[in-house]
């Protein structure tokens, strides 16, 4: 089930080149910043699934209160309605390691035919299975901004999906007063 997108992405490389680029069948989605990790699922939802389709073929779990078996069901089975099915793991950090395991083995050794993402707060990239979920498709990590100028490409594409435009000087005089957390300068 190997992907030809197999690259560790930015939050914002991976808003800025997922239109054009090919869907997966595989996206691992982890960082501190929940807001964006929330942004770029639904990115995939809203391009696989039109809104009045998820309640029959979006298929949402959470590590810390799932069973695997149900887990590997919903990624195998075909989808209700739709063309293909989401099937969204969050907190699949907090799953046991060899659970983690037991779901990146089936991925690897079975045809997909669904949208699969792990949504996580973090990847050992020392680990086995680190490298295991690389390869099977983009890594996209959604951490919070260490200085203000980081937040200046994501407020400039906010802005624009707006439809709206924002000189550089007040972009700047934005990022400076609001709090270096994405959620607070969306809300601003």
């Amino acid at each position: 089930m190997a992907s030809a997108a197999n690259k560790n992405l930015t939050y914002q490389t991976f808003v800025n080149t997922f239109a054009n680029t090919k869907l997966s069948r595989f996206y691992f989605i982890y960082g501190t910043e929940d807001f964006l990790k929330r942004k770029a699922y639904y990115m995939i939802v809203d391009r696989v699934l039109p809104a009045e389709q998820r309640d029959f073929d979006l298929v949402i779990f959470y590590g810390d209160d799932c069973n695997i078996v149900d887990v590997l069901d919903a990624a195998s089975t075909r989808p209700f309605i739709s063309e293909e099915k989401v099937v969204i793991l969050r907190k699949f950090d907090s799953l046991r390691t060899n659970n983690q395991q037991k779901i990146i083995d089936f991925l690897t050794q079975n045809e997909i035919f669904n949208i699969v993402i792990l949504i996580a707060d973090s990847l050992d990239s020392r680990l086995k299975i680190a490298k295991q979920i690389t390869q099977l498709g983009p890594v996209v990590q959604c951490r919070s901004p260490y200085k203000a100028e980081e937040m200046l490409p994501w407020l400039n594409s906010e802005v624009v999906s707006q439809g709206k435009t924002i000189d550089k000087e007040a972009a700047l005089l934005f990022i400076n007063r609001v709090e270096m957390d994405y959620l607070t300068a969306a809300s601003e």
